[in-house]
């Protein structure tokens, strides 16, 4: 083999190596929590009520402050999603609503502009 040939190959070594062709493989080990079987629960039922027509929020009740009322007036008028509150207050019942209310948080930001939700919040705390 001749140099040229050799720094050929060094060359595209380099090149895989920097493309991580040539890197260590992932670990199949998991690497962070466990996903949370409640939460993908949460996220699927909002997918389906996406498909369905019907947003909601959910919430689990906490006394609520004045404005809470327009809140929920605001929301339901101008983006078409409903307050639905939850008396289970279990663990699985709260991962089962983060993952609901995430994807319809970004199902309404997706129809109605990036952080929507918090711009009607201030409207109705001054209203």
């Amino acid at each position: 083999m001749n140099r040229r040939s050799i720094l050929v190959i060094v060359g595209l070594m380099g090149w895989a190596f920097a493309c991580g062709l040539l890197a260590d493989p992932p670990n199949t080990k998991s690497a962070g929590p466990k996903v949370s079987i409640m939460r993908v629960q949460g996220m699927k039922d909002a997918v389906a009520d996406i498909e369905a027509g019907e947003m909601k929020w959910k919430s689990i009740p906490l006394p609520s402050p004045p404005w809470h009322g327009r809140y929920i007036k605001i929301l339901r008028e101008e983006c078409g999603v409903r307050w639905e509150n939850v008396n289970d207050t279990s663990k699985e019942m709260r991962d089962q609503i983060k993952g609901y209310n995430d994807v319809i948080r970004a199902e309404v930001e997706h129809r109605f502009g990036r952080d929507v939700m918090s711009r009607m919040l201030e409207r109705a705390k001054k209203e």
